[in-house]
């Protein structure tokens, strides 16, 4: 029961902190440009995102390579949804919002700046997985 109370707390305000941090305009504007091969417009929102982070001038070759990988992550999502592989689409996704989590863990973003992309990295997950 305290579980589910906790999980519920961390989710309440998980949504908040994004409703809160970006402007909808901003966030919409986002999902709407995002069509199509989409995956470098994710690395270009998350390499404004890390120049923001403390971490951006000691750290900046590993923050870019971290950035290249969820890309590359995106771009292997769209291609398998292309040929109809929804699982592999799926699992590339989810592996690119882990991937987000552990950038946003090692200080390469803030939490705020992310949690947009991923909402809607998760809204492009395929239905048929």
């Amino acid at each position: 029961m305290k579980l589910r109370l906790i999980s519920f707390a961390i989710l309440v305000g998980v949504l908040t902190t994004c409703i809160f941090a970006v402007p909808a305009s901003e966030a919409g504007e986002t999902y709407g440009n995002l069509r199509g091969d989409w995956a470098e417009q994710v690395q270009d929102w998350l390499t404004h995102a890390a120049m923001k982070s403390p971490k951006w001038q000691s750290q900046r070759e590993a923050i870019e390579r971290h950035i290249e990988n969820i890309g590359f992550l995106l771009q292997g999502a769209s291609l398998a949804r292309r040929s109809g592989d929804y699982a592999v689409a799926s699992m590339n996704m989810r592996y690119a919002i882990k991937t987000l989590e552990l950038g946003v863990d090692r200080g390469f973003y803030r939490r705020s700046d992310v949690e947009p992309l991923k909402l809607i990295i998760a809204q492009h997950l395929p239905a048929r997985a």
